[in-house]
C-alpha cells in the first residue's frame, strides 16, 4: 500500500500523470471511481482500513511488514517488524525495493505514506510523478510484483487555500493492481472487483478486501473486525443502489447529495452565518480560552447552499423526517479578525424550533500558521485568535 497524501483524484489525473498512466496501462489497475473519504483528515481515513486490528491481524500471521509515514511523529511505540526512516521520496524509493527484494518469496505487508511533497502543495505531486513511475516500473520489471496486490491510493483531498473556493478537489483516488496471475486464475473474483470500480466504496470495504486477502493466504487465522459490519470486500459484488448511510459515509464527506445554491444575503444565509459564529464562539468558552483568544464575529457568508437527499441524517435529530420537516445547508463565512473561513453543514427542524444548527465538524479552510499559538488542542488551534 502506497499512500499519497492531500491529493484529490482529479489532482492526480492532473498532476500523477505518467504514474497513473503506468499503473492503468502497465499493470492493468483499477480505478475506483466513486471511492469516498470518511473523515476530513488522514487518521479517520487510514485508520478504517486498519480498523478491527487489522495491522496486529498482519503481525499475528505469518506475514512480514513493513511501514513508513514520511513526516507524522504520532507512533510513540513501533508495533510492526520493519520501520523505514522518514525521508523524501527519492530515499523512499531506493529503500522500498530493498525491502521487496529480501521478501519476495515471503507473505509480506508494506505500508507506505508520503506526506513531504503534497501535504502543502496543491501543485506538489508534480514534483514526485517521476519518482511514483520509475519505482513503479522498476517493481515490475524485477518481477517484485508478480505475487503482490499493490494498492497506490490517498486520503483526501487538499484542505485549504484557494483551490478550496472551488467545487472539486476534496475526493480521494484509489488504484488497486491485481498481479496477472491472480486475474487469470480468478476471472469471476476480477469481474465482481470491476463492477465495484463503478461503485461507492469507502476505506471500510478496504478494510474488508484486505481481510479477504488475509485469509485467503493459507495457515492464517481471521478474527472478527468491527468494521465488517460497514465494509464490503471488492471480492463480493457491492448493489449499484448504495447510499453514502449505507455505506457509514457522514454527510460532510457524501458526495451523491444534491447542492442548490442560495443568496448568501439572504435571511437565511445571514442567520446561518451568525449561528455557525455563534457555535464557535461557544466552543472556545466551554474550554475556558476566552482570555487568550478573540470572541470572533461574522465577517462575511461567501457561500450557501442547500443540501438535498440529506434528510435521512437528521433522523435521530429530528424525530419524523421528510424532505419538508428538515432543511439542511451548506455554509462557507469569514469571521474577524484575521480573516479566518470556515466551513459547516448546519440543519434546521421543528423540533429544534427551526432554529439552525452545526451537524458534525466545522472546517477551517484557509491556514492559520501561528495566530493560535496559546492552546493546544486540535479544534481549537483551527479556531482561536491568540491575544
Amino acid at each position: 500500500m502506497i499512500g499519497v497524501d492531500s491529493v484529490s483524484r482529479l489532482n492526480m489525473i492532473r498532476h500523477l500523470k505518467r504514474t497513473r498512466h503506468f499503473l492503468l496501462d502497465r499493470m492493468q489497475a483499477l480505478d475506483l471511481e466513486d471511492y469516498n473519504k470518511v473523515g476530513l483528515n488522514t487518521f479517520p481515513n487510514i485508520l478504517p482500513m486498519m480498523t478491527g486490528h487489522a495491522m496486529k491481524e498482519f503481525n499475528r500471521s505469518v506475514l512480514k511488514t513493513q511501514h513508513l509515514d514520511t513526516l507524522h511523529l504520532g507512533v510513540q511505540k513501533r508495533r510492526i517488524p520493519y520501520a523505514l526512516r522518514r525521508g523524501p521520496p527519492r530515499n523512499l524509493h531506493l529503500q522500498l525495493p530493498q525491502g521487496r527484494r529480501v521478501f519476495r518469496d515471503k507473505p509480506h505487508f508494506a505500508f507506505t505514506f508520503l506526506t513531504a511533497s503534497t501535504h502543502e502543495d496543491v501543485n506538489g505531486a508534480s514534483q514526485v510523478d517521476g519518482y511514483h513511475a520509475r519505482y513503479l516500473s522498476s517493481l515490475v520489471e524485477e518481477g517484485l510484483v508478480n505475487n503482490t496486490l499493490l494498492i497506490f491510493f490517498s486520503d483526501h483531498g487538499i484542505r485549504w487555500g484557494p483551490v478550496r473556493n472551488t467545487p472539486q478537489g476534496g475526493r480521494p483516488f484509489m488504484y488497486l493492481a491485481f498481479p496477472s496471475r491472480f486475474r487469470e486464475e480468478h476471472p469471476e473474483l476480477m469481474q465482481r472487483v470491476q463492477k465495484n470500480a463503478a461503485r461507492l466504496v469507502t476505506p471500510f470495504d478496504i478494510h474488508a478486501t484486505l481481510l479477504d486477502v488475509l485469509y485467503r493466504v493459507p495457515g492464517v487465522y481471521r478474527q472478527k473486525s468491527s468494521a465488517e459490519n460497514k465494509g464490503i470486500s471488492l471480492f463480493d459484488e457491492i448493489s449499484p443502489e448504495r447510499t453514502c448511510a449505507d455505506a457509514g459515509i457522514p454527510l460532510p464527506f457524501c458526495v451523491c447529495v444534491e447542492t442548490h445554491p442560495l443568496n448568501t444575503s439572504s435571511p437565511t444565509g445571514q442567520q446561518a452565518g451568525a449561528a455557525l459564529v455563534a457555535s464557535l464562539n461557544a466552543a472556545m468558552t466551554q474550554a475556558n480560552v476566552t482570555g487568550k483568544c478573540h470572541m470572533l464575529q461574522l465577517g462575511k457568508v461567501t457561500n450557501l447552499q442547500q443540501i438535498g437527499g440529506a434528510e435521512h441524517y437528521m433522523k435521530k435529530k429530528c424525530e419524523r423526517v421528510s424532505s419538508t420537516d428538515v432543511e439542511v445547508f451548506r455554509v462557507r463565512i469569514t469571521t474577524k479578525p484575521r480573516a479566518a473561513q470556515f466551513e459547516a453543514f448546519m440543519f434546521r427542524c421543528e423540533v429544534t424550533g427551526w432554529k439552525l444548527t452545526v451537524h458534525g465538524e466545522v472546517d477551517r479552510l484557509n491556514e492559520y500558521g501561528d495566530s493560535s499559538y496559546c492552546v493546544d488542542e486540535g479544534f481549537l488551534k483551527k479556531v482561536c485568535y491568540c491575544k
